[in-house]
């Protein structure tokens, strides 16, 4: 008999996340899940860990898998999960669902979400990131209500990438990080297509404050200047589910 496979699941959207409750209500049927995630949101710090501070636990009844919270970073709950709830390691780490996309090499290397999958690699656990695409002014103005307005479209997704998803846990651990990006909305068109992160422009993150000696977060969006037909970017224009596979042996 085949045994379920187990997996961990984190984020750097937080324990709160409706796409982290929409990821766990889709595979529950067909895997055996633990949630550690993030007691806040923790976007944007790439792989930090919590150097010398004490992690506080909580668990969370609300989901129908166990599931806590802890309160430190994505990389901090995927190092946790793996050493200290499984007498096996797990079959896969998923990081995710983003909200938002991880496109580009900026914006991967930047991502606690890619994080919390990277440190399932590096400790030798094949791992995934996924990101839904979500238009920026969206987003930012009112994640919750455009988190709600894809819950559907996102649950086609998870369902498309499940056969991908078992093919990593089949291969076992690998040096390869597998990044999936998900187009705004599904369509009985989308289809899964192989991708590398687009070019990156620069863009100024912090603006001045008036005359003051102070700077805000101030993101300046430019669309990359894709000249590879196979780049993430490119992909979810196509309405297609990107999947970039990062290599670190080949760094």
């Amino acid at each position: 008999m085949t045994s379920i496979p187990t997996i961990l699941i984190t984020n750097d959207d937080g324990i709160d996340s409706l796409f982290l409750r929409t990821l766990a209500e889709t595979y529950h049927p067909f895997f055996n899940l633990t949630i550690i995630a993030p007691a806040k949101e923790e976007s944007w710090i790439a792989h930090k860990i919590s150097k010398g501070k004490t992690l506080q636990l909580k668990k969370n009844n609300s989901f129908q898998c166990p599931a806590w919270s802890l309160s430190g970073t994505p990389a901090d709950c995927t190092n946790t999960g793996i050493h200290n709830f499984f007498k096996l390691p797990p079959s896969l780490i998923i990081s995710g669902v983003n909200i938002g996309a991880n496109t580009t090499l900026s914006l991967i290397l930047a991502s606690g979400t890619v994080a919390g999958a990277t440190e399932g690699i590096f400790q030798g656990v094949p791992a995934v990131a996924i990101s839904q695409s979500v238009p920026y002014s969206i987003n930012e103005n009112n994640p919750v209500t455009s988190a709600k307005g894809q819950l559907v479209d996102l649950e086609k997704h998870l369902l498309n990438i499940k056969p991908t998803l078992e093919d990593i846990i089949k291969k076992g651990a690998t040096q390869t990080l597998h990044n999936f990006n998900f187009p705004y909305q599904h369509t009985p068109e989308c289809k899964i297509e192989k991708t590398i992160p687009a070019t990156t422009l620069p863009s100024n993150i912090f603006s001045r404050k008036g005359n003051t000696n102070n700077f805000e977060f101030s993101l300046s969006i430019k669309e990359p200047q894709d000249t590879s037909n196979n780049s993430d970017r490119n992909c979810l224009r196509r309405g297609n589910i990107s999947h970039s596979e990062i290599n670190f042996q080949n760094l």
